[in-house]
């Protein structure tokens, strides 16, 4: 039997994923961390990966990003998913919300020399920047969120936003707009899945929406919550956009690697918990 224990995980080779993934102290003789791209063809991925091994019981963990595919977590830890053995979905939304904080914000802003063009000088300022954010983009997270609960549970290839992904943020923000957009999602959904129409019901939908409003409210912002449960794209996006209002060309990719370098995983319980199961492997 081989020693050898493999970490799936989504994007590619040198994504972001694999960058933050290799943080975690895994013994790397003896663990190697394989992407699989996108998470809709992660599943055949892995199948053929292991077909290929030939190793009789190899050791695997598949770890993905909750997105907006599983009710937020009332504590921080790992989603075992109800659809795939040795599958685990990360409490943050996105591999990205591991990397957006007030502190990391204010201390890139601060080693480039951006504290007065954005006017984000303390740690307070840069959480008023970020939750301003957050009360922006809370009716479309929680379409989107809606949206996921609504078709829980047997199909996830359709995805939770009419743009063009996660990321590509909507023309408007207000929740008419979002919800109406929402609306007409599903309907096309229905259109194209027969199969599934009854699922996709658009009361099912007012109720998950009603949900994630209550749960997406005043102090979940507050607590900053939505860093862990907004999608972490959405968030960037949003940053990027209240940048360039300040003059600011506001580089995603350099924020990252700024963001990696002092990055610690034992600040998320989740991926202490990740560590802890592939060791025990």
């Amino acid at each position: 039997m081989s020693n050898k224990k493999y970490l799936f995980c989504e994007g590619e080779k040198g994504s972001l994923d694999i960058q933050l993934l290799n943080k975690l102290p895994f013994n790397s003789m003896t663990t190697e961390i394989i992407p699989m791209g996108g998470k809709y063809s992660a599943g055949a991925f892995k199948n053929g990966f292991i077909t290929a091994l030939d190793e009789e019981n190899p050791k695997y963990i598949l770890f993905r990003d909750r997105d907006y595919d599983m009710p937020f977590p009332n504590i921080a830890r790992l989603s075992p998913s109800p659809f795939s053995p040795n599958t685990y979905m990360s409490y943050c939304a996105t591999i990205e919300n591991y990397l957006i904080n007030p502190k990391i914000l204010l201390d890139y802003l601060s080693s480039e020399q951006l504290n007065q063009k954005s006017n984000i000088h303390t740690l307070q300022e840069a959480k008023r920047f970020l939750d301003d954010i957050a009360q922006e983009l809370r009716y479309y997270a929680a379409v989107r969120y809606a949206i996921g609960q609504t078709r829980e549970g047997f199909e996830f290839a359709k995805g939770t936003t009419w743009t063009k992904g996660s990321g590509k943020l909507p023309q408007k923000l207000d929740e008419m707009y979002c919800k109406t957009k929402a609306i007409s999602f599903i309907e096309k959904i229905k259109t194209d899945l027969l199969a599934y129409s009854n699922v996709y019901d658009s009361t099912k939908f007012e109720d998950n929406y009603q949900q994630a409003m209550a749960l997406f409210n005043a102090d979940f912002i507050a607590n900053g919550k939505y860093l862990y449960a907004f999608h972490g794209k959405d968030i960037i996006s949003s940053m990027i956009k209240q940048f360039e209002q300040r003059k600011i060309d506001f580089d995603k990719n350099q924020y990252y690697r700024f963001a990696l370098k002092t990055f610690d995983y034992t600040q998320f319980a989740d991926l202490v918990e990740l560590l802890a199961i592939l060791n025990k492997l």
